[in-house]
């Protein structure tokens, strides 16, 4: 199995933590990425983006969304997506529709998700197990 772990958003060069983010909502410039490893923790592939105008929520789905992608393109088969967004674990774990912020990109992910060529498990981690994407 294959772990995408997913980075929290950087805005304005400063690492930012989620609940600001949805407690102010404002767009801010962001970045972020993952890292792909194997079940023994080395890594296989990392990516960093650079995201544009956007508050963290919409930063860690297109992060998770590119990473989707690119375990794809690699050929991988079984993959556990961690992140500690609990809200966006949530979302990606359920099937009821969602009509929310990024709604096609969040559709996209799901979609990626559900794929029959693979298994893709999305988990919710604490932020202290996320330091290796931080």
């Amino acid at each position: 199995m294959h772990m995408v772990t997913v980075v929290v958003a950087v805005v304005d060069g400063r690492w930012l933590e989620e609940g600001v983010a949805r407690t102010v909502g404002e767009p801010a410039v962001s970045r972020g990425g993952g890292l792909i490893r194997d079940t023994t923790s080395r890594l296989c592939n990392a990516y960093s983006l650079k995201l544009g105008s956007c508050v963290a929520f919409k930063a860690e789905v297109l992060e998770i969304e590119y990473g989707l992608e690119l375990a794809k393109r690699m050929g991988i088969k079984k993959l556990q997506i961690q992140l500690d967004n609990q809200a966006v674990v949530q979302i990606l774990n359920s099937t009821d529709g969602y009509n929310g912020e990024c709604i096609h990109d969040i559709e996209h992910c799901r979609k990626l998700i559900a794929r029959q060529e693979w298994t893709v498990e999305v988990k919710h981690v604490y932020r202290e197990a996320n330091q290796a994407a931080d």
